[in-house]
C-alpha cells in the first residue's frame, strides 16, 4: 500500500519507488487531510507514515464527531485544518474510493 500511494504522491515509476522518500514527504506536511472512512484508515496511515497526532488531528475529530460522511468528510476535513483550528498552510488531501481507488492532491493556502 505504501508504495502505490508512494507512486501516486510522487510521480514516478512504481518501481523506482523509495518509499523513506514518501514517508518524508508526509511528515512534512503542516496536514494530512483524510476521508474519514474509519479508525483502521487513519490509524495505517499514522503508522505507515510516521505521521503525528497534530498531523491527522482534523480527520480524527470528524470521524469522532460525525462519522464516516463519505465524500463530505474531505470538505469537512479541508475546513477545519485551513479556518477552524490555527490555519494551516499547507497539506496533502487523501480521498479513498469505493473499491481500491486512492485519490492524494497537495493542497496550499494562500
Amino acid at each position: 500500500a505504501a508504495q502505490e500511494l508512494s507512486h501516486h504522491l510522487l510521480g514516478v515509476v512504481q518501481r523506482q519507488v523509495d518509499e523513506g522518500r514518501s514517508r518524508e514527504y508526509m511528515e512534512g506536511m503542516d496536514k494530512v487531510m483524510i476521508h474519514t472512512g474509519s479508525m483502521k484508515i487513519l490509524d495505517g496511515f499514522k503508522r505507515v507514515y510516521g505521521l503525528q497526532d497534530g498531523q491527522l488531528r482534523e480527520s480524527y475529530e470528524t470521524l469522532r464527531d460525525y462519522g464516516n460522511l463519505t465524500g463530505c468528510s474531505i470538505p469537512t476535513v479541508m475546513r477545519k485544518a485551513f479556518v477552524e483550528n490555527g490555519g494551516a498552510r499547507r497539506g496533502v488531501l487523501v480521498g479513498i474510493t469505493m473499491g481500491f481507488g486512492l485519490d492524494v492532491v497537495e493542497v496550499e493556502k494562500d
